[in-house]
């Protein structure tokens, strides 16, 4: 049964990309900024990612990430702190202001975990059999719908330690058992783009970033995503 279009033009830009986590964040903020319909796949390496209103000491283990080798950033969208490593598919979709933004965050984080049979909670959080398996950040802002998702696939669980989980206040992240979905990467992601074109009656068409995003990403990578007034106390220079 095919639902409503997320999408009016029923056509969306497919992307994919692996890259180091400064950039793949710069250029989530590139492609929400400019607008164009898209969904993106990419994987990084190893860092931890705090929620746009968090505090970074609250949420992290710093030490523990500075002797692992592992990055602390922050993304422009809300939400609690996630650890990423290629073993994590991070799903990213932006589309065209439409009524009721909740449904359409929900249809989309559902749609993801009816692929890879997991339930989904209130925040739209994926989980099987109780353990977690993505968390989902979303924001109507720039005249577009942006939601952006994490899907544990292969990844390290033993660094899900760079997570302290030791605020109790408004902005903090939700303590969950994870687990990952186990299983290969691409076969995964095929089903999910297989299963997106069926419900949504969207197609995916494989294209590359304009000049604007990836001149805008790189001027969000030199003046913000690299720095930590906006890392580590999200000060935001734009």
């Amino acid at each position: 049964m095919v639902t409503p279009s997320i999408c009016p033009e029923n056509e969306l830009r497919l992307l994919y990309q692996h890259g180091n986590p400064e950039m793949c964040l710069a250029v989530e903020e590139a492609i929400a900024r400019c607008g164009m319909s898209t969904v993106r796949v990419w994987t990084t390496s190893p860092c931890v990612v705090v929620g746009r209103f968090q505090e970074v000491d609250k949420e992290v283990d710093v030490d523990y990430c500075r002797r692992n080798g592992i990055k602390i950033l922050r993304r422009f969208t809300g939400g609690g702190a996630v650890f990423l490593d290629e073993g994590v598919a991070c799903l990213s979709f932006c589309l065209p202001l439409q009524q009721n933004p909740l449904d359409v965050f929900r249809a989309l984080s559902s749609c993801v975990g009816e692929t890879v049979g997991a339930g989904i909670d209130e925040k739209n959080s994926l989980f099987i059999e109780k353990k977690k398996v993505s968390g989902a950040a979303s924001c109507k802002k720039w005249g577009s719908l942006f939601h952006h998702m994490t899907l544990l696939v292969e990844c390290d669980l033993e660094n899900m330690k760079a997570l302290t989980h030791k605020n109790k206040g408004r902005t903090a992240s939700n303590f969950c058992e994870v687990v990952n979905t186990g299983g290969n990467m691409k076969a995964i992601l095929f089903e999910i783009a297989q299963n997106f074109q069926r419900r949504f009656g969207v197609t995916f068409k494989s294209d590359k970033l304009t000049e604007e995003e990836r001149a805008l990403a790189e001027e969000l990578l030199g003046k913000k995503y690299r720095k930590k007034e906006w890392n580590f106390m999200g000060i935001d220079p734009f």
